[in-house]
């Protein structure tokens, strides 16, 4: 369950599968600051969702929601961590944690996720032990891609046939066909991040070479940028360390030549890779989130002309796309 399947809903019942509203009612959502989402309902405090600073390797490893009943009051009005997080709420329903990897559906353990450099991980049984609390965990891009769908639902156009696209640290991809989130026999469906643009490209966090997410990550772009791979480059100068694409994008509005190179090429890397999602899925909609769509209005056309490059047919080609700002719909990076 993601930040965006929880905005404007309230649970009031457990729930174990991440595509089952039963139980959701419509709330008010209020934003007193970056890091957490407060849901009201009926003028009560019906759940909050946070990130907590839990980190690995320097990457924010999951999200955590909090569901409770009305009249529940939370006892800690700092960001614990996860299991006491939980733990403290009150009259508290379940919750849920997101990864950006691969999660097996059944045991919900975490396959792999290359990012956090985690294989075979299971977080939810040590998580429900912590609180007496059920435990749900995801998989990012699919908790997203569910979340588009809930909130698409009146849409019938394009609710049944999606795809979200997470561009950031690494590439999410969450694939909905015929209103079902694609799994696959080995949980690891929709995983185009790792479909290779070349063999012979840049190394992914995978193991692999030329993935697509080696392309068109944040750490792609700005490596892209500062003319060296910085994956690889050991030590990185404090400034270049610091340096995120929010600031590249400020400096391509600003006339910078370089940075606009760096997120054209960026751009048409992601075109070419959405190509593969339309040749392959042939969604109704593709949604793309992630910091990069803060320069959406300078990218789109270098998106459009690589989706057109590679698309099967003109029809194709013109798969709507819509972007979703980080201030919309926050999610795990």
């Amino acid at each position: 369950i993601s930040a965006p399947s929880l905005r404007g809903y309230a649970v009031w019942e457990p729930i174990l599968r991440t595509d089952d509203l039963r139980g959701a009612r419509k709330a008010t959502t209020i934003l007193p600051d970056s890091r957490v989402r407060h849901f009201w309902l009926d003028g009560q405090e019906v759940g909050r969702a946070f990130q907590p600073p839990l980190s690995l390797k320097g990457t924010v490893a999951w999200d955590v929601y909090l569901f409770y009943g009305p009249g529940a009051e939370w006892t800690d009005a700092g960001l614990p961590p996860p299991a006491a997080a939980l733990a403290q709420a009150g009259n508290r329903k379940g919750g849920g944690v997101v990864v950006p990897g691969m999660v097996d559906r059944k045991t919900r353990r975490i396959i792999h996720a290359p990012t956090l450099g985690w294989r075979d991980v299971e977080i939810r049984e040590s998580l429900a032990a912590s609180t007496g609390l059920p435990v749900h965990v995801e998989n990012s891009g699919k908790a997203c891609a569910l979340a588009q769908m809930w909130a698409a639902r009146e849409d019938t156009s394009a609710v049944g046939d999606l795809v979200f696209v997470s561009v950031s640290d690494g590439i999410g991809v969450g694939v909905v066909v015929n209103g079902e989130v694609l799994r696959g026999h080995h949980n690891i469906a929709g995983e185009f991040g790792h479909v290779p643009l070349s063999i012979d490209g840049p190394r992914c966090p995978c193991g692999a070479t030329g993935c697509w997410e080696a392309y068109i990550s944040n750490l792609a772009t700005l490596s892209r940028y500062f003319g060296r791979n910085l994956r690889e480059s050991k030590p990185v100068p404090a400034e270049v360390a610091a340096f995120t694409v929010e600031d590249l994008i400020i400096r391509a509005r600003a006339g910078d030549a370089k940075a606009i190179a760096a997120l054209e090429a960026t751009a048409r890397y992601l075109g070419l890779g959405l190509a593969s999602i339309v040749n392959a899925v042939d969604p109704a909609r593709i949604y793309i989130g992630g910091e990069i769509v803060a320069a959406w209005d300078l990218i789109e056309p270098a998106v459009r002309a690589g989706l057109s490059e590679r698309a099967l047919s003109p029809d194709a080609a013109k798969t709507e796309i819509r972007t979703v700002t980080l201030d919309e719909h926050p999610r795990l990076r």
